[in-house]
């Protein structure tokens, strides 16, 4: 439904610290007590009571265009928001891993076990008041381990969406139509039970909403 979505105009048109600001507010609002005031200073970038010892795991990417949205929060999050943020990166590659020297497995693969020892090496500095995820593919079939705590999503695009430009980005739906379901099922499930989700744009928001029942 439209109230669980934390619309917001595409982030290029907020400079970092505002959109932090934003996000944060909307994150300690969903998840304090309806008794609880929270608020977050207009002028500069204060600890409140809402925000305060707020352990927060950030799932982000360091691949390509997600590594600028990655850098933005190491560098906006100062510590006069009193998060205490917990940084859960996914590189996809470590050139001195084990994983990677294996001869005969395609990279496709090393990649996908790679991003999964990091998402689990992140999530065992747990517990956490809350997720931030940037980079939600990671998390297929992890509905339990999301389950834990609230979470939130930011995308600016939908697997539909992607899927619908066709050749222009290469990625297309295979021709294994049993995974290609699961896969949906999986998107759909992590939206509906985000705490809030946080699209770039109207045009992600509106897949969010009609594609998967957000």
């Amino acid at each position: 439904s439209m109230g669980r979505l934390a619309r917001k105009e595409a982030e290029t048109r907020f400079d970092a610290v505002t959109n932090i600001k934003f996000t944060l507010e909307e994150i300690a609002r969903r998840i304090a007590p309806a008794s609880r005031s929270v608020t977050v200073s207009n002028t500069v970038p204060v600890a409140n009571d809402s925000l305060k010892q707020l352990h927060i795991g950030f799932i982000l990417s360091t691949e390509v265009g997600w590594r600028t949205q990655y850098l933005n929060w190491r560098s906006g999050l100062s510590s006069d928001f009193g998060v205490k943020p917990e940084w859960i990166e996914i590189n996809w590659w470590d050139k001195t891993g084990f994983l990677e020297k294996i001869p005969g497995l395609p990279d496709g693969v090393k990649a996908r076990a790679r991003s999964h020892i990091e998402l689990m090496t992140g999530m065992r500095k747990g517990p956490f008041d809350a997720l931030f995820i940037g980079v939600g593919h990671v998390l297929h079939g992890q509905q339990k381990l999301l389950a834990r705590q609230p979470y939130f999503i930011t995308s600016d695009v939908t697997t539909k969406q992607l899927h619908q430009f066709g050749e222009l980005y290469g990625i297309m739906e295979s021709r294994f139509g049993f995974y290609e379901r699961r896969k949906f099922i999986g998107w759909q499930e992590r939206y509906q039970n985000a705490t809030a989700l946080f699209p770039w744009s109207n045009w992600a928001a509106e897949s969010m909403i009609n594609d998967y029942g957000a």
